[in-house]
């Protein structure tokens, strides 16, 4: 699941996702993103921080204290690159923080690194 407010991003994510095989949903803001989790249950998050109404930091806890979602591995894709922002996205339960722009093989590693084994 990709969630991201940025219509350009959110389509190039998108389209890298779905031309590396990837099923994906995706939405723009954090109670669309809630939603669609809850119907879908994803089985990884790619979480922009800067979002209108409910922030990713915000988000990302939501998404960690829902059952219905199932705490997927949730990384945040970020511009705000602080250790600060790293560490507060890091806390609030993203198991990795991803600098924006980020190049598509290094965004592959990662959801490969942290997508939960097929079985």
């Amino acid at each position: 699941m990709v969630v991201e407010d940025d219509p350009p991003i959110r389509e190039v994510l998108v389209t890298t996702l779905r031309l590396s095989g990837f099923r994906v949903a995706s939405a723009p803001d954090g109670p669309q993103a809630m939603e669609i989790a809850r119907i879908y249950k994803p089985e990884l998050v790619l979480m922009d921080l800067m979002l209108p109404g409910v922030d990713g930091w915000a988000l990302t806890g939501q998404f960690m204290s829902d059952p219905e979602i199932g705490k997927p591995p949730i990384i945040v894709l970020s511009a705000r690159v602080r250790e600060s922002d790293r560490e507060r996205a890091l806390a609030a339960g993203a198991v990795e923080f991803l600098p924006k722009p980020c190049r598509a093989g290094e965004l592959l590693r990662a959801i490969q690194e942290h997508l939960p084994p097929r079985s």
